[in-house]
C-alpha cells in the first residue's frame, strides 16, 4: 500500500511540472541573481570578438562592466581603483548573444533565436530594456524583413550588436544569414540594421543586404547616424551615413580598398587585418569631431593605420 501511495504521489508531482507554465520575464521586477563572488570573471580578453562580447560603462562614480561568458550575461560593479565591489548573472532570455548598451535612462541588451524553419512570423531578435536598477521594463520582439534581404535563418551572423540612441529611438546594427537559396544549398549572409522606439519597445528592420558583412559599428553625432562595416560585397569598408529614422544612407563611401578579387585570399587577408579596435575608435572620435559637414573629407582624412601606427597616435 505505501509503495503504491509513494508512486501515486511521484506522478501528480510529474504531472504538476509538466503542466505548470514556463517560467515568463515580468516587467518591473530586478532580473539579476547577485552573488558574494568577488573574483572577476574574464571573457577571452585576448579575442577581437571581446568589443561584442563585453562592454565597461562608467556608472556615476564607478564602472559596471556587462559581458557574456559563453553560458549567461554577467554583471559586474568596480570601484575607480577597479576592485570589484559587486557580481551578478542575468538569465537569458533567448539562446543567442547580441550585445549590451548603456542609453542615456535605461541599459538595453540584445538577443536572438536562430529561425531554420523560415518562419516569416517567427522572431528571431529579442531587444531587452532594463532601468538603471536592473528591473526589466520590456522587450521588442522582431521578426524578419518582408523581402529576401531582411529574412532572418541566423541572427548576429558574423556580427555582434552595436547599438546608440538618437531622440528616443535605439538602432543595432549587425549581421544576419538569410534564407536558403536552393542555387547553393545555403542561404547569404550580410548586413543588417534594426530601429527600436525606446518608449513602448517595438522594434523593426529598416536596412539590410546579403553582401556578407564581416564586421558592424554604429555611432551617433547629433540627429546623424554613422555606420562603419567591413563589407566583402562592396569590397571596401564602408562609411555611410544616415539620417536617423531613414534606412537609406544619404552618402557611403571607401575608407579601406581591399584590392584582388571578390573571394580572394589577399581579399579575406585584407578583412581580417582591418579588424582593429584601435582604428575603428580613431574612426569613430573623428566622426563625432567632423560632424555631418566634413563628412565628405573624412575618405582623406582617415588613414589604414597598421597597429603600430595606431599605437603611436592613440
Amino acid at each position: 500500500m505505501m509503495k503504491k501511495n509513494i508512486i501515486l504521489a511521484v506522478m501528480v508531482l510529474m504531472a504538476v511540472m509538466l503542466l505548470a507554465p514556463a517560467a515568463a520575464f515580468a516587467d518591473d521586477e530586478e532580473s539579476v541573481d547577485w552573488t558574494d563572488y568577488k573574483v572577476p570573471r574574464g571573457v577571452r580578453n585576448t579575442s577581437m570578438d571581446v568589443m561584442s562580447e563585453s562592454s565597461l560603462t562608467p556608472v556615476d562614480d564607478e564602472w559596471m562592466r556587462v559581458f557574456y561568458d559563453g553560458e549567461n550575461i554577467g554583471i559586474e560593479y568596480f570601484t575607480n581603483e577597479f576592485e570589484l565591489r559587486k557580481i551578478g548573472t542575468l538569465e537569458f532570455e533567448l539562446p543567442i548573444w547580441g550585445g549590451f548598451y548603456a542609453g542615456k535612462d535605461a541599459y538595453y541588451i540584445a538577443e536572438g533565436q536562430n529561425n531554420t524553419e523560415e518562419d516569416d512570423a517567427a522572431e528571431v531578435f529579442r531587444i531587452i530594456k532594463y532601468d538603471k536598477d536592473w528591473n526589466r521594463l520590456g522587450a521588442a520582439k522582431i521578426t524578419g524583413g518582408t523581402d529576401s534581404y531582411s529574412k532572418v535563418r541566423y541572427p548576429f551572423d558574423c556580427g555582434g550588436g552595436s547599438m546608440t540612441e538618437v531622440n528616443g529611438k535605439l538602432y543595432l546594427v549587425t549581421g544576419h544569414e538569410g534564407y536558403v537559396d536552393e542555387r547553393y544549398g545555403q542561404g547569404h549572409q550580410g548586413f543588417l540594421m534594426i530601429e527600436v522606439d525606446e518608449q513602448d519597445m517595438t522594434g523593426k528592420i529598416i536596412d539590410s543586404d546579403l553582401w556578407h558583412s564581416f564586421s558592424q559599428r554604429i555611432a551617433a553625432d547629433g540627429s546623424d547616424l554613422y555606420v562603419l562595416e567591413e563589407s566583402e560585397g562592396s569590397r571596401f569598408t564602408k562609411l555611410s551615413k544616415y539620417k536617423a529614422g531613414s534606412g537609406d544612407p544619404e552618402a557611403s563611401l571607401s575608407v579601406l580598398n581591399y584590392g584582388g578579387s571578390r573571394d580572394s585570399d589577399r581579399n579575406i587577408r585584407h578583412c581580417r587585418r582591418d579588424r582593429s579596435i584601435r582604428r575603428i575608435c580613431f574612426l569613430r572620435r573623428y566622426v563625432h569631431r567632423s560632424g555631418p559637414v566634413r563628412f565628405r573629407n573624412v575618405k582623406n582624412s582617415v588613414q589604414c593605420l597598421s597597429d603600430s601606427d595606431a599605437e603611436k597616435r592613440s
